[in-house]
């Protein structure tokens, strides 16, 4: 997990490019601490989760802009067997049944990451 330090963050497409993609505000327009998912290092930067759409966006941030921390939580959604499973670190913390999208709305599936 990066946690912003600053007011805002600047985000790249790749760790060469000359000016920003975006500028991400901190905090959020919640109000709440801007956090993003780390899928990569590659000092000085960092490759990230964008809470924007479409989901799955990445992009780089500079390393020395964030603080980082490891996240023992995990939660996985088993669509086909309706279900939730949270862990922390290695033990299960809880399982519970879940419904699930059909049809025209089904569950969208891939990573994510949960701020609040």
């Amino acid at each position: 997990m990066a946690a912003v330090k600053g007011k805002a963050i600047d985000v790249f497409a790749a760790t060469n490019a000359a000016k920003p993609d975006r500028t991400l505000t901190n905090p959020d327009s919640l109000g709440y601490e801007r956090v993003l998912l780390v899928t990569k290092t590659q000092s000085p930067w960092l490759e990230v989760l964008l809470p924007v759409r479409p989901n799955g966006s990445k992009g780089w941030i500079r390393e020395s802009e964030v603080t980082t921390s490891k996240i023992p939580w995990r939660i996985l959604v088993e669509v086909g067997a309706h279900r939730i499973t949270a862990w922390n670190g290695l033990e299960v913390f809880h399982t519970e049944t879940v419904a699930v999208g059909t049809g025209g709305t089904p569950t969208p599936t891939g990573a994510f990451y949960v701020t609040r």
